[in-house]
């Protein structure tokens, strides 16, 4: 699976921000919608109280890029250097917490939207990180929800949540990658809408997606099962009809890198290659269902346990917007 287009941005490997961010009380940072606002101070608080005696806490700094729109950056975790650097190195078990308040356009000195990250990964059993993300409708890419699981049979490795999963819920999709000498196909299916659009209309509203899957662990098998079973429909139609083909490559004798061409009548695929694509694109959908039936209120705790009140959050915001 493909890491998601939503991971946080870390303080550490920001290039370009001010060389020494200057810290900011959460309830000072200036904000352009009250929707967003009231979700990032309640998302602040939750945050604030999963901190326990020993954690690194980072305050809110300024890591704008310069001329860029403004970012506001605050961390919990509970390991780290106490300086404001994140060891890739450390081993599980990890909590962190990171929250992001954006401006959307350049230069913009006021918040828009919020990013938030967070990941409660033990050493044993299950794991969540979540990724929230919102403009309250803004933004062509400014609504997410993404849960990742992770279990120690998956040897993961890294904190945060950056080593191997065994499912992704909140953005399911199947890729694959063929190669037909002198051809190699990229393919991609997504959960949301047209592959080559990535997710689909993400200007929609958030759809309280976290309290769909957060609200119980009957809810979160529901709600994995209707995004699985929208994948398999989106595959069944837009592998055989070659919708889901992102990308094809040629290679090229003069021994420089392959050249990137479009599809037609020289190097379309044969219906039994499609069948064949469309046939491992079911088996791993199936996988993926057995996964949550067998495990999905494991699932949930975890998911619960890496940011509590997301949902309830989620559910507040919501209301705000529609008065």
């Amino acid at each position: 699976m493909r890491t998601s287009l939503l991971l946080p941005f870390l303080a550490a490997s920001i290039a370009g921000a001010q060389d020494k961010p200057a810290k900011i009380a959460a309830k000072d940072l200036p904000f352009n919608d009250g929707v967003v606002q009231t979700a990032f101070q309640k998302m602040d608080a939750a945050a604030a109280a999963l901190a326990k005696p020993g954690w690194t806490v980072l305050p809110y700094r300024n890591l704008t890029f310069r001329g860029g729109p403004a970012r506001y950056v605050a961390e919990w975790r509970q390991s780290g250097d106490g300086k404001g650097d994140l060891d890739l190195r450390e081993p599980i078990p990890n909590r962190f917490v990171q929250l992001t308040g954006s401006a959307l356009a350049m230069a913009g000195e006021r918040i828009d939207g919020l990013h938030l990250c967070a990941s409660n990964i033990p050493k044993k059993g299950w794991g969540a990180r979540i990724e929230y993300q919102t403009y309250n409708g803004k933004a062509a890419v400014g609504e997410g929800f993404n849960m990742f699981f992770f279990h120690d049979d998956f040897n993961q490795t890294r904190p945060g949540g950056r080593g191997k999963w065994a499912i992704e819920l909140g953005n399911s999709y199947f890729g694959a990658t063929k190669r037909l000498r002198p051809f190699t196909y990229s393919f991609q299916v997504s959960t949301h809408g047209d592959p080559k659009t990535w997710m689909g209309d993400t200007r929609t509203p958030r759809n309280r997606q976290a309290e769909r899957f957060l609200a119980s662990p009957k809810a979160f098998l529901d709600a994995a099962l209707a995004e699985l079973d929208a994948l398999e429909a989106h595959a069944l139609k837009q592998i055989p009809s070659e919708a889901a083909i992102l990308r094809i490559t040629e290679d090229r004798r003069d021994g420089l890198p392959p050249m990137e061409v479009k599809l037609g009548p020289d190097n379309q695929m044969s219906k039994k290659e499609l069948t064949a694509i469309l046939a491992e694109a079911i088996a791993d959908i199936d996988q993926r269902r057995k996964l949550v039936r067998a495990h999905h209120q494991d699932m949930f705790l975890a998911a619960q346990a890496a940011f509590p009140l997301l949902d309830r959050i989620e559910r507040k915001a919501d209301k705000a917007d529609k008065k």
